[in-house]
C-alpha cells in the first residue's frame, strides 16, 4: 500500500448491546489490523451489563465508547457512530463478529475510484467450526445483482467512503435488513469494489442470529414497497420469495403460502417452488411430511 493510503484514517463503528463478553473480541480484531490508522467507535446502545467497563479495560487510545442511554436499535447506533466519526472511510463491525488482520488494508488497496468495498465472509458456529464460506463475487456496477437479491451483504464486510454516508444512513425504521437497505441505496450512487477472500468472521451463536425477528416477512415487503418503482417483476418475485422463507421459518404457514404464490405469479420459473406450493395447498402436516421425504424442512 502506498504511503498516502497508509495514512488514510478509517473509522470503525461497532454497535453493541449487552455483549460485554463478546465486544472485546471484536475490538481486538479491529486493533490488530495491519492498517493502523484507525479510530474505533464503540456505540453502547443502552446496555445494562458490563459493556462500558469491558470497553474501558482496553488500553488503546484509538478506542472510544459512546453511550446511548436507551436502547434505540442497531441502525440508530450505527448512525450515531457515523455522526461521531472523522475518518475518510467508515467500516462497520458487529460486536459479535471479527476481522482477519489484513481486512482493511486489502479493501483500501483495491477500492480504487469506487466508494464502497465489500469482502467475502465465513460463518462459524459456537464451537468455532466453519459452517459456511461466502466469497464476494460481485463488483463494479452491482445495482442489478443487489436489487435482484443475487447476494445479500453482511454489515461487517462493508467499507464505505464517508462522503457517501452524508447522503445515505441506516434506516432506523427497520429492525432488520438494514444492511441490504443501505447497500441498495449506495449501489445507486457508487460502484463497488469486491474482495473475494473471506475477511470477516460471522459468529452464528445461540442468540439473536438463530431466528429471524417476528416481523421479518413484513420487512421484506416493506423493502419491496420502498423500491417497487425501480424493480422488475422478477425482482419483486425475489422479495416475495424471501418473505415466504422467513414466514415459513416462523411457522406462519398461511402467510408463507400467500408469499410463495405472489412470487410465482410474478416469475413462474422454478419447478421446486411449484412443488412446494402444491404441497402447501394440502395443509401444514402434509407439506411438512413431503419436505421430510425430499430431505428438506
Amino acid at each position: 500500500m502506498d504511503k498516502l493510503r497508509a495514512m488514510t484514517l478509517v473509522s470503525v463503528v461497532i454497535p453493541t448491546y449487552n455483549r460485554a463478553q463478546m465486544v472485546k473480541r471484536a475490538i481486538q480484531s479491529a486493533l490488530a489490523q495491519t492498517h493502523a490508522a484507525i479510530e474505533v467507535l464503540v456505540i453502547d446502545d443502552g446496555s445494562t451489563d458490563e459493556t462500558v467497563a469491558a470497553v474501558g479495560s482496553i488500553p488503546d487510545s484509538r478506542v472510544s465508547c459512546l453511550r446511548q442511554e436507551s436502547n434505540r436499535g442497531h441502525a440508530a447506533a450505527r448512525n450515531s457512530g457515523i455522526a461521531a466519526s472523522s475518518g475518510d472511510y467508515v467500516a462497520f463491525l458487529d460486536s459479535d463478529d471479527e476481522w482477519v488482520p489484513g481486512k482493511l488494508e486489502l479493501q483500501l488497496s483495491s477500492i480504487g475510484e469506487c466508494g464502497v468495498s465489500v469482502s467475502g465472509r465465513r460463518t462459524v458456529d459456537d464451537s468455532g467450526r466453519v459452517v459456511k464460506v461466502t466469497r464476494q463475487l460481485v463488483s463494479g456496477d452491482i445495482w442489478d445483482s443487489t436489487i435482484g437479491l443475487e447476494w445479500v451483504p453482511a454489515t461487517s464486510t462493508l467499507l464505505v467512503r464517508r462522503d457517501l454516508l452524508e447522503h445515505e444512513l441506516f434506516d432506523e425504521q427497520l429492525n432488520a435488513l438494514v444492511d441490504l437497505d443501505l447497500v441498495i441505496r449506495l449501489a445507486q450512487r457508487s460502484c463497488f469494489s469486491g474482495v473475494e477472500e473471506p475477511l470477516a468472521t460471522i459468529h452464528s451463536h445461540s442468540g439473536q442470529r438463530v431466528r429471524s425477528p417476528d416481523n421479518a416477512p413484513e420487512l421484506w415487503l416493506m423493502l419491496l414497497e420502498k423500491y417497487r418503482a425501480l424493480m422488475s417483476p422478477r425482482n419483486r418475485s425475489a422479495f416475495h420469495y424471501r418473505a415466504f422463507l422467513t414466514a415459513y421459518e416462523l411457522d406462519r404457514f398461511a402467510f408463507a403460502r400467500t408469499q410463495l404464490w405472489n412470487s410465482l405469479r410474478l416469475d413462474p420459473r422454478g419447478a421446486k417452488r411449484w412443488m412446494r406450493l402444491s404441497s402447501m395447498m394440502l395443509g401444514p402436516r402434509v407439506h411438512r411430511r413431503a419436505q421430510v421425504l425430499v430431505g428438506r424442512r
